[in-house]
């Protein structure tokens, strides 16, 4: 993929996907900022994510802070001084499927059509890559976006038949250094466990 860049030569919209779907596979780290949104009622919802390969997560929001790590989860919301201890991460989660960034449907499921686009979104310089979503619904038209220089997944639009659902991905870093202290909580002087 370095090498199209190189030579500059457009990726294919396939290669796109997949060196994506590459880099997050190998990477041991990922932090990243999500905006959740819709284009037709625009409500942003924005989360900051840390992720760390063997089980560890946090993300933090408006609704409140999750923490989890494979031996214990803690949530707490960011008025309160209460907080909730659950079982550790479940093994199924992981950072794509928890945020969308790089949920691409898996080999076959969401072919791409055509060739990638080069436009602006959202102020960014990026391929605009169409893929099939009609197994989603018939009426479904759905968008990855790619920064054009780093070629990292920075955005997915879907429309699937009325509304369409925005995911904008900002300060995206893979594989940096993030502090284990960040997977772990010890309640503030004060705090008390809630009762559900």
């Amino acid at each position: 993929m370095l090498s199209l860049l190189l030579f500059g030569q457009a990726p294919t919209s396939r290669q796109l996907l997949d060196a994506f779907a590459a880099k997050m596979a190998a990477a041991k780290t990922v932090t990243v900022t999500a905006t959740v949104d819709t284009e037709e009622f625009p409500r942003p919802q924005v989360t900051k994510w840390w992720w760390m390969k063997g089980g560890f997560y946090r993300y933090e929001g408006p609704t409140g802070t999750l923490i989890a790590s494979p031996q214990r989860c803690w949530a707490y919301k960011p008025t309160g001084k209460e907080y909730k201890v659950y079982p550790g991460a479940e093994p199924w989660w992981s950072i794509v499927k928890g945020t969308g960034l790089g949920e691409f449907g898996g080999p076959g499921q969401l072919p791409p059509i055509g060739a990638p686009k080069r436009v602006t979104w959202r102020g960014m310089s990026v391929w605009r890559v169409e893929v099939d979503g009609r197994k989603l619904t018939k009426e479904t038209v759905m968008y990855f976006f790619f920064d054009v220089k780093t070629l990292n997944h920075v955005g997915t639009s879907a429309n699937l038949g009325s509304i369409t659902q925005v995911r904008v991905f900002r300060d995206l870093k893979l594989d940096s250094k993030i502090d284990p202290k960040l997977f772990t909580f010890t309640p503030p002087k004060g705090w008390k466990l809630a009762k559900d």
